[in-house]
Formats: structure tokens, sequence, C-alpha cells
């Protein structure tokens, strides 16, 4: 079993943290944040540490995960996967065991995925820093570039093509051979069905409010 430290004690963290455990690959020997944002010694049991103490880990005995959200468009999670390189250390992916293998899915370091094999097709690539959460569907020779977030429940159809830093939201749904242009974000529950330029924004509004159990605002359905 190899001893990984993880970067992050947020709520990504908690969550990735309860997989390393159930999959069993991996030990955390302990966390690890910025030194301005050390608020506790403790996390998930196991000791909280700075990346100015990291030289007392050494990167031939330990690898590294960073476990942080997609925030300013996945920037933040990048800029802490490249720091963890300058250290030297490897950084590993995590993978869930019924996810199929290679060459039928290729993933690169510091990825997350968490749906079942059933909903992986042949032929994916995901490059490095992609995170893609439970419940989603990737169709066949979809490639996914550096640091995207793929939310639970999105669906992503054959041959296309979601470049670095985008965001892809609940229950979003891309169609074939599309291509996602670059620090774009596709909001929950839009469907998206041409190439989107970089930047590019989607948004789905919310359902109407139908009943307001404090009576402060009703909708009656016609």
């Amino acid at each position: 079993m190899q001893d990984i430290l993880v970067f992050g004690v947020g709520i990504t963290s908690e969550v990735i943290s309860y997989y390393i455990e159930i999959w069993g690959n991996y030990r955390i020997i302990s966390y690890v944040v910025d030194k301005q944002y050390l608020n506790n010694s403790a996390f998930l049991g196991k000791p909280v540490i700075t990346t100015d103490t990291l030289p007392k880990y050494p990167p031939d005995h330990y690898k590294a995960f960073v476990a942080v959200g997609y925030q300013n468009y996945n920037v933040f999670r990048e800029q802490k996967v490249l720091e963890f390189h300058k250290y030297g250390y490897k950084l590993i992916s995590i993978v869930n065991p019924k996810a199929p293998s290679k060459p039928f899915l290729n993933y690169g370091q510091n990825c997350l995925i968490l749906p079942d094999d059933s909903q992986i097709m042949p032929y994916v690539e995901l490059k490095n820093n992609v995170f893609v959460y439970v419940g989603c569907a990737i169709g066949h020779h979809t490639t996914i570039y550096d640091n995207c977030w793929i939310a639970s429940g999105a669906s992503i159809a054959g041959n296309s093509k979601i470049q670095k830093n985008c965001f892809v939201g609940v229950g979003a749904s891309i169609g074939n051979e599309v291509n996602i242009g670059e620090k774009s974000v596709i909001g929950s529950g839009t469907t998206v069905t041409k190439n989107l330029k970089p930047q590019s924004v989607t948004i789905h509004q919310n359902s109407k409010v139908v009943h307001d159990p404090d009576g402060l605002y009703t909708v009656f359905l016609k």
C-alpha cells in the first residue's frame, strides 16, 4: 500500500478521502494546506501539515494527490498540481476499481474517476487533473483535457472534446462530436449540441416555485 499526502481539508477532500479508504489502494499519511490556512492540527483523524514542511516528507517515499474544488475555472487546483510537481512528487489518480482498464480508458495524473465501468465507453482519454464525479456517462473516443471537472450525472456523447479548465454541471448533456472551448462553463441541466468557443457559458433557468410552505410566494399551475 502506497503512502500519500493529500492537499486540501475541505469537503472535496473529505469525499475523496472516503473513496481512498474504501478502495484501499493508498494510505493517507497527512493532509497538506498552505501555511496561512492552517486552522486545525488534524483532519479526519490525520495530522495536517503545511507546504513549507514538505521536505520532511521526501517524494521518493511519498506520492501526493490534490483534492480541491473547481474554483476559478479549476485554476486553483491546476496551480497546486504544478506546485507539487515542482516539489518532485508524483501525483496519483484515484480511480474506481470497476472503471475500464487501459487501453480502453487512459488517464493522466491527479485524476478522480468515480462512476461505474458501464458508464464509461471504450477509448476515452482523460488528460491530467480531470475529476469525474458519480453517475456520469462518457461516450467512446471522447477526450477530456487538463483541469476539467465533470459533475455528477453529466452525459458526454461519443467523439467529443472538452478542452482545458472546463466545468460541466450536474445533469448537463453534450452531444456527439462536440468541441467545448477552453474555460467554458456548462451549467447544470443544460444541453449542448454544437461547438462552443472558449469561455462560453450555458445556463438553465431554475424551475418555478409552485408552492412555498411559508406562504410567502405561491404560483398556481394552469
